[in-house]
């Protein structure tokens, strides 16, 4: 956002330079209006630039962070997957040790 405020700024003080040397030099109105049109589709064409490059750099960004997203994303599935495939063997090795107590508890008693 401060670089946005930079550039205006920039942008805006060139702007009011050049129409103001523009209309303090001593010439034809046609050639003052051809200056001011040309100054104008100057200024123009260098904020499209500065658009164009900022919107580069967003882009840039937002796909560096998407990829960055992704890969967290698929990191935290594979971690909870793991826990997951932990947890059920687990579970099988109570139930079998359950089971086996079961049976020796069976015999005690017979």
């Amino acid at each position: 956002m401060k670089a946005n405020k930079v550039i205006l700024g920039v942008l805006a003080g060139a702007a009011v330079g050049a129409v103001a040397g523009i209309l303090l030099a001593p010439a034809k109105g046609s050639e003052t209006r051809n200056k001011l049109r040309n100054k104008t589709r100057e200024l123009g064409d260098a904020a499209k630039e500065q658009m164009h490059n900022m919107a580069d750099v967003v882009k840039n960004n937002f796909s560096k962070v998407k990829d960055e997203l992704v890969t967290a994303g698929n990191q935290l599935s594979d971690s909870f997957n793991d826990v997951k495939d932990q947890t059920v063997e687990a579970g099988k090795d109570i139930k079998n040790g359950l089971k086996e107590s079961k049976g020796e508890f069976n015999k005690a008693l017979s």
